[in-house]
């Protein structure tokens, strides 16, 4: 679910460059007060990663697909993940 395709489209390889720098992310995030993760926020934050990984090269754009996740129910996921990394 952490694959960021299934809400922008875009299919990033390698993937598990992706999976750990999601991780990172939601580690970093986790520092943050909960009431400051609004959709926007996080859309903000993701988008931006994945701007940085294809720009440093650490990343590709592999393919284009047609989101099948609303933006709401993704990020509803990041945000029980990051939670964890509360606890």
């Amino acid at each position: 679910m952490n694959d960021p395709s299934f809400v922008y489209g875009e299919v990033y390889g390698p993937m598990i460059t992706v999976e750990r720098s999601i991780v990172l992310l939601q580690v970093r995030l986790a520092q943050q007060p909960p009431e400051t993760l609004t959709l926007d926020y996080l859309d903000d934050q993701y988008s931006e990663l994945l701007k940085t990984l294809v720009s440093s090269g650490l990343c590709v754009v592999t393919s284009f697909t047609q989101p099948t996740i609303e933006k709401a129910i993704w990020f509803a996921h990041q945000r029980a993940q990051i939670d964890r990394f509360r606890e």
